[in-house]
């Protein structure tokens, strides 16, 4: 009777109805054979699946996935269930989840880890002319090992949802008076008990739920991270663009240079010209080399920076940046916060911190309310064999109350802190949004001016002068100014479509998304 009375609360223990979002596992039967005919793909549940952790393995949203086969919220699947996963071979977005995970090892259940994911590529750079800014990106998103560190996070949280929401292993005990071993007086006494600790109903679900939330928390951090490296990635090559602009620049102005001074000595030996006009253009040709000394200090810097984000070794060469993208006409503040703040990352994870400690505050009201200890045993003390098998249960006396409101003011503590600090977030993302918008903008315009006004006007100037100059027309100093002039206007317009598009980066990170256009639906 003790051996099936211990099977029987075994059981129980394990088959308490879980509370748990399995759709928020991360747990997969692998590998995934998904059938090659391309018109109708189905997929077969096994064991362990979750739309979750499909949607991971196939890097696809796992909602995609229950629209397609009409399952609702909570989004659960059962062993045996076919998937139909058709749209995913046609979807463009999702070209690259068609591809196979190769593993030696098959009809295991094993967590998803980050092994599993494409691997970077750390050739990409070499035998391309330039750099590509989207190729540099997406690698430093995947070679960054700040990403790596915050899915390690993520996934030691989601392994806590489990534990949350699992009850205590029961306990197995064993006893016996020694003294009556080989005791021909009395008899042999021995005691065997089993038992098992049950909290009040509904603390392990409320456990668990935070658990969950704090995993989706965790998530939300990665994604956050992505907006940093995205937003400094963007940074540095517009930085390392300037660099190689600015060296063409200087490089047209040293061969003008170079051209006029040889004009001001063919100039001053026919007595034309004064030394004083050699000496200046060979002065020009020296601040020149200086500002090249430093740009070329520069540049060791910003490839150090490089390539640190890309987790190589620092003095390792990059392809030059050759062209930044075109700025385009944004819509107005009002349509792009239409949504508001809402759907960025770090709103989504204080949002998930609030929930989470809504139901800590929750537990903490059911932790005045007591646990039980289910007993069932067996002793030989007792003479009569009816009395061997006892059953029975304990339950601790929560009487010390000041204790649990204790534990009740905190969590409304912590739970009024979290909903102060996404107050806080949001306006300083809304502050941010607007002073980087009006950069953008800003820099648009100035964008619009050299393109229009200035660059030509500059160039109509550094030709003329250089012209009344070879002519005898115009002095010596004029023909300087114009090209200093020409020089700076161009190295200016260089550096407003660099901060055009660092303003664009800070814009894109405030408002929550890694790539912005006018498609964009916010």
């Amino acid at each position: 009777m003790v051996i099936i009375l211990s099977i029987l609360i075994i059981s129980c223990s394990q088959n308490k109805p879980d509370k748990v979002n399995h759709n928020d596992s991360i747990h997969i039967s692998l590998p995934i054979q998904l059938p090659k005919d391309d018109i109708k793909k189905i997929y077969v549940v096994k064991k362990g699946d979750t739309l979750h952790s499909l949607g991971l393995h196939l890097k696809v949203d796992y909602k995609k996935i229950a629209t397609w086969n009409d399952i609702k919220p909570p989004y659960k699947i059962k062993e045996g269930q076919k998937l139909n996963l058709y749209k995913l071979a046609t979807a463009s977005e999702n070209e690259q989840t068609l591809k196979e995970q190769k593993s030696s090892t098959t009809g295991k259940v094993v967590l998803f880890d980050s092994a599993n994911l494409a691997q970077p590529n750390k050739q990409k750079f070499i035998g391309h002319d330039s750099l590509q800014r989207d190729l540099m990106i997406a690698e430093v998103l995947q070679a960054n090992p700040k990403l790596e560190i915050a899915r390690a996070v993520w996934k030691a949280s989601t392994a806590k949802i489990k534990q949350q929401g699992a009850l205590q292993d029961p306990v197995l005990a064993y006893g016996l008076a020694p003294f009556t071993v080989d005791n021909g007086s009395t008899d042999y006494v021995q005691q065997i008990q089993l038992s098992q600790s049950i909290p009040w109903p509904g603390k392990l679900s409320l456990q668990s739920d935070a658990a969950m939330l704090g995993a989706n928390r965790d998530e939300e951090k990665i994604n956050i991270l992505r907006l940093e490296l995205t937003a400094l990635a963007k940074k540095l090559y517009g930085d390392w663009f300037f660099i190689h602009q600015a060296h063409l620049i200087h490089h047209e102005n040293v061969q003008l240079l170079s051209h006029v001074n040889k004009i001001a000595k063919i100039r001053y030996r026919i007595g034309k010209a004064s030394q004083q006009e050699v000496l200046q253009s060979e002065l020009e040709l020296s601040l020149i080399e200086q500002h090249i000394i430093i740009l070329n200090q520069q540049k060791k810097e910003i490839l150090g920076h490089i390539n640190t984000l890309l987790s190589r070794p620092a003095d390792k060469p990059i392809p030059i940046a050759k062209s930044l993208p075109k700025p385009f006409a944004m819509a107005s503040l009002q349509h792009l916060l239409k949504n508001g703040v809402e759907k960025h990352p770090k709103i989504k994870a204080l949002s998930a911190d609030i929930k989470s400690l809504e139901l800590k505050k929750e537990r903490a009201v059911l932790e005045a309310l007591p646990n039980f200890n289910v007993k069932a045993g067996y002793s030989t003390q007792m003479v009569n064999s009816d009395k061997h098998f006892t059953v029975g249960f304990a339950m601790n006396l929560p009487l010390n109350l000041s204790k649990y409101q204790a534990i009740e003011d905190e969590a409304s503590a912590n739970l009024k802190r979290a909903q102060w600090k996404k107050q806080d977030q949001v306006e300083e993302l809304e502050e941010l949004i607007q002073l980087y918008f009006s950069k953008v903008k800003k820099y648009q315009n100035i964008l619009v001016l050299y393109k229009e006004k200035i660059l030509p006007l500059a160039k109509l100037n550094k030709q003329a002068a250089l012209a009344n100059y070879q002519a005898s027309n115009g002095g010596f100093l004029e023909l300087v100014k114009a090209e200093n002039d020409w020089h700076s206007a161009q190295l200016n317009e260089k550096q407003a479509l660099v901060d055009y598009h660092e303003s664009l980066a800070l814009f894109e990170y405030a408002i929550g998304v890694n790539e912005f256009s006018v498609e964009n639906d916010l």
